[in-house]
């Protein structure tokens, strides 16, 4: 029998080469990488402390070793989760893993034939045993064939990913069955629990939970997760694409009252960056910026600048509201003159973005302890405000301002220190021409905060 070779892209050679797809996966890759750098961070000393326990836990405790692993509200995100966690708990302690998920436990049969599986049918070099054969006295029996003579044994973690999409019934018995082997075999249970802990005692009897010793271990929160990722991500000057208002609130009232599902938000991200991508050449130019900017625009062929020409709305206003006839016409014609034009305007809207990003993090600092603010007070809520309409002009503004009228001398000296940190951390990151406009701001912003502190009110 033929085997399938492994197709890695359903698309064509020619999309594959394509200016929008190249940029589009080195920009996406950028993304990307961050999003997990901040996820790793976040994980790591949750991560850190499930390790040690598993290496020092107890086996000759008759009672089974628990951690309890609260991974927030998002179920579809924490069984990736879990399939991270096992290998990391493979590459850093002495264990073999088995994952059980709900649905793959209809019945107690089956849910012992899947975890019996995980530990046994691990290695892909030896002839696996089929399912029906696997019982626990089997898995008894290989643990003590194979590790028999070994001066340090692994433990067996079991890792119930989706805790409270189990039924219970079955959950009951197979917690109830590992409590009976805790003398024949190092087991330990780790539990995913997506709400609170109270879970567990709501969902076995006292008579189980008696004979388990549990260990909470409490993860990031979804929210608090996707907070990190747009303040440090998506909601700065640096993202090579930026939402409208719309799309950025749909994106997060999908969050907020369907899933809290971290890994929807980015997938949802990335379509609408993908479609903004194919709709033309045009918009896989507009979102590029640094090292990307300059290889993509002199990359361009005269067929895609014909394009810009054709299919950009924008372009084409511009080209309408050139005074000058002979640059429309070197517009029109000449595709070096384009060239050049395009990183310009791209630069410029660069510039704008960093003001922009800016103020939303200046305005926060202002308003986030006011009493009846509306506006908000994270900046996931000012952005499509501040992206769909002039703030400033907003009732909610207007209110804001009286209130930051009424603020004692101190919360208004230290919101000013803010913005000055504000200020200097945006001029290490900025191109020298917007680094010497945010030098006057500063320079202003100090002499500023210097008369109100020198001022004899409170």
């Amino acid at each position: 029998i033929r085997k399938r070779k492994h197709q890695t892209t359903i698309l064509d050679q020619k999309t594959e080469n394509s200016t929008w797809n190249r940029n589009f996966n080195e920009l996406w890759k950028d993304i990307e990488d961050r999003i997990e750098k901040i996820q790793s961070d976040s994980y790591g000393k949750t991560l850190e402390s499930l390790i040690f326990f598993i290496r020092d836990a107890d086996i000759s405790d008759p009672n089974l070793q628990t951690a309890v692993l609260l991974t927030g509200v998002n179920q579809s995100d924490h069984l990736k989760q879990f399939d991270l966690l096992a290998a990391k708990i493979i590459n850093n302690c002495y264990s073999i893993t088995s994952i059980l998920k709900s649905r793959d436990c209809s019945s107690l049969k089956t849910a012992v034939e899947c975890l019996v599986s995980g530990f046994i049918n691990k290695n892909d070099d030896e002839e696996k045993m089929k399912k029906k054969l696997l019982t626990l006295p089997v898995l008894e029996a290989w643990y003590k064939s194979n590790f028999k003579n070994s001066e340090e044994k692994p433990k067996l973690v079991i890792m119930m990913a989706d805790f409270e999409q189990f039924n219970p019934l079955i959950l009951q018995e197979l917690i109830e069955i590992f409590c009976s082997y805790t003398h024949r075999l190092p087991i330990v249970l780790i539990l995913g629990v997506a709400t609170a802990f109270k879970t567990l005692h709501n969902v076995l009897p006292f008579h189980i939970t008696s004979k388990i010793t549990a260990n909470v271990f409490q993860a990031e929160s979804s929210t608090s997760m996707l907070n990190r990722i747009l303040d440090e991500v998506i909601l700065t000057h640096q993202a090579p694409f930026f939402l409208s208002g719309k799309s950025f609130k749909i994106l997060m009232d999908i969050f907020l009252f369907y899933d809290y599902s971290l890994n929807s938000f980015i997938q949802g991200y990335k379509a609408f960056m993908l479609e903004q991508f194919t709709t033309s050449v045009g918009n896989s130019i507009y979102v590029a910026r640094g090292t990307y900017l300059e290889g993509s625009i002199e990359n361009l062929t005269h067929e895609e600048c014909e394009n810009i020409r054709r299919a950009c709305p924008s372009f084409r206003r511009f080209v309408e509201h050139e005074k000058d006839p002979e640059k429309r016409i070197q517009l029109i014609t000449n595709d070096e003159f384009v060239k050049t034009l395009i990183t310009e305007r791209i630069r410029f809207i660069y510039r704008y973005f960093v003001h922009f990003f800016c103020c939303i993090r200046i305005l926060a600092v202002l308003i986030e302890d006011l009493p009846r603010n509306n506006l908000g007070k994270l900046h996931r809520e000012l952005y499509p405000l501040c992206a769909t309409s002039d703030v400033t002009k907003l009732e909610e503004y207007k209110e804001c301002l009286k209130l930051l009228r009424f603020s004692s001398k101190e919360k208004f000296l230290a919101k000013l220190d803010k913005i000055h940190e504000i200020l200097n951390d945006e001029d290490s990151s900025v191109h020298m021409m917007n680094r010497r406009h945010m030098n006057k701001v500063n320079e202003r912003l100090v002499v500023f905060r210097e008369s109100i502190a020198a001022a004899g009110m409170t």
